[in-house]
Order: structure tokens, then sequence, then C-alpha cells
């Protein structure tokens, strides 16, 4: 008999576990919009593949609300092709050399976003945390105080527009919105 399951963070999510043969079981995902993923494995590894359907909805999520979405000047979005994944992974790389056990980001799952184009501020997107979204100051330099690099979290999309990306935009093009 499968088993149903949802996800705090991935509102509208079901999650069926089924096992498909003797040891081995698939987890399918799928949400009101019909989108859809599926792992399967040996029976045993349930949580981990759990875990990667998770990863996988969000990040599908999260490919789709940027779609859409327009970074204004001096933000930038990450390519979404090889190239821009590589560099979505070096700074992701730098950022988990960077910080100290005591940072706020240790341990967490992250995945760089956007990037200023004009300073070393990245957003970075914490995975499996709802909206939660963390603008980060990288050094370039192995940090042993918690404090650096400098890190701002915000709850919400909406929450960092408002705070950061229409700011900059506005000191950026000095209120030239053209």
């Amino acid at each position: 008999m499968p088993f149903v399951s949802e996800h705090p963070d991935l509102p509208g999510w079901r999650f069926t576990i089924s096992e498909i043969s003797n040891g081995v079981c698939r987890i399918d995902g799928r949400d009101p919009d019909g989108r859809s993923i599926s792992r399967t494995g040996a029976g045993g590894e349930e949580d981990q593949l759990m875990q990667a359907c998770i990863r996988d909805a969000t990040e599908l999520c999260m490919a789709n609300r940027l779609r859409g979405f327009s970074f204004l000047k001096p933000w930038q979005k990450l390519a979404d092709d090889a190239e821009g994944q590589k560099k979505a992974d070096l700074l992701l790389g730098e950022l988990i050399k960077e910080i100290h056990f005591d940072h706020p980001l240790s341990g967490l799952p992250l995945r760089a976003v956007a990037m200023r184009q004009d300073q070393d501020d990245v957003l970075f997107e914490v995975l499996g945390r709802g909206d939660l979204l963390a603008v980060v100051h990288l050094t370039w330099q192995k940090e042993i105080d918690s404090r650096w690099p400098h890190t701002e979290l915000f709850s919400s999309w909406q929450h960092w527009m408002d705070a950061v990306m229409i700011p900059d935009h506005e000191d950026f093009t000095c209120g030239d919105t053209q």
C-alpha cells in the first residue's frame, strides 16, 4: 500500500512512497499544477530518497519562479546554462571556504541565484526553507570571525526586493529608471 506524505516547505506537493518490487522503492512527487519528480532506490533508503525528492521539487519550484522574474541592475541572475551553473557552484564553493562554523549559513543547503555586477554581493537561496534568502558579501579569504562574510537574511522574495534590489537599483542608476 503506498504511503502519501506532504512537506511543510512545499505547499501543495504530495509525495507517494511505493514498493515497486522486492527491495526497491520509488517516491513520486506531484504538485497541483501537474509538475512531478520521481526517485527510485533500494528499500531502507526512503529517507535519503525523500530528501532528494524534496531537493528536486524545491529546485523545480525555484526554476519556475525565476523564469518570469526580472532582476534590476546591478543584480544579475546567474544563467540557467552550464556556464551559469559553473559560476553558481564557484560562488557557493567560495562561500563554504569563507564561513566560520558559527556563521548563520554554516551547514545549510544553499544555491547561488544572482550576483551584483559591481561588487562581491551574491544572493543565495536557502534550500528547503521556504523563501528564505541570504545576501552575502564574499571576502575571497577564509574568515575566523562568524560575522564575516557579512550576511543579511530575508524572509521572502518580496522582502529582498523591497529592502535590497529596488534601493540598489535606484542607487546604481541614480534614480534614472531608463
